[in-house]
């Protein structure tokens, strides 16, 4: 499930992708992560532009040197591109 902002994370599972437009692999992750919760109905996810204040704080914050980056139930969960069995547990040791 895609959702737009933090007030709508809820779930136990919940995702934040850290992007940037001129990567090339942020919109690859977007993918891997829609393709995981197809079959994972309980993970929400969001994106978070890398250059917009919320994507600086969550730079700062986790020290985050690369995109993409996720970051699974408020913890840094991967930075760069995962398998998607790599992410898959990430998600659900998280």
């Amino acid at each position: 499930m895609h959702i737009n902002t933090y007030a709508e994370m809820a779930s136990s599972r919940e995702v934040a992708i850290l992007i940037s437009k001129e990567c090339p692999y942020s919109p690859k992750a977007i993918e891997l992560l829609k393709d995981i919760t197809k079959k994972n109905r309980d993970v929400i996810w969001r994106t978070v532009e890398a250059t917009s204040v919320e994507g600086r704080q969550i730079i700062r914050r986790f020290g985050i040197d690369a995109v993409p980056a996720f970051i699974i139930n408020g913890k840094l969960g991967y930075v760069g591109l995962p398998t998607k069995q790599e992410l898959e547990v990430k998600i659900k040791d998280r």
